[in-house]
């Protein structure tokens, strides 16, 4: 993992999602807010992304660099974002993805290009029907169980959701192990794979 994330040289890993229906503009076209413990929607937002920047949605997580996690911390412009987003349903899906994704926010290690063809390694999960599972379904997302290693060991993001410690810990047993036997291999790590992402930058 340290050797793939010197290879990013400072490239944030933040996914990035445009298209309309994938987009899930209800989260936030209307406000939203905790009424008796219940998510409730009080009506449309009326004011403008600060400096007229686009919403991109993404996932709640993501690989960040140092400079973007100051920027972040310290930097007007995210802190304004945060501000528009405190009543959207699931900022954090679009908090990092519209700070990513846009060149008017200037953050540090941001992607230039289309977000949509960004490859995103941060994190593997499997979504039934679209992905295989072998393990089993819970609000349609896979908990990963034995039958899935020889997937996951295939896998170049890096890390993976979801496993249950109470469901077939093996798998993760093993993956563990695998990971650890890996580290410490005599054989070289193949970077060839990362060297040639689209968003990394370049020494």
């Amino acid at each position: 993992m340290v050797k793939i994330l010197k290879i990013y040289n400072g490239a944030n890993d933040i996914e990035g999602i445009t298209n309309r229906p994938r987009l899930l503009s209800n989260r936030f076209k209307y406000s939203y807010k905790y009424i008796n413990h219940t998510l409730k929607r009080i009506g449309l937002k009326k004011e403008k992304l600060p400096y007229n920047a686009n919403i991109v949605k993404g996932s709640a997580y993501g690989i960040f660099s140092r400079e973007f996690v100051k920027y972040v911390i310290f930097d007007e412009k995210p802190k304004a974002v945060l501000k528009y987003m405190e009543d959207f349903r699931s900022p954090d899906e679009y908090y990092w993805a519209t700070l990513n994704h846009n060149e008017v926010l200037k953050a540090p290690g941001r992607f230039k290009g289309n977000p949509e063809k960004k490859p995103w390694l941060a994190v593997y999960a499997s979504w039934p029907p679209r992905d295989r599972c072998r393990g089993k379904i819970v609000r349609n997302i896979c908990i990963y169980g034995v039958g899935d290693l020889n997937e996951l060991i295939s896998r170049k993001e890096l890390f993976a959701n979801k496993f249950y410690p109470d469901y077939q810990y093996l798998a993760l047993d093993c993956l563990e192990e695998y990971i650890h036997n890996k580290t410490f291999s005599p054989l070289p790590f193949d970077s060839f794979y990362y060297r040639q992402l689209p968003f990394i930058r370049k020494p």
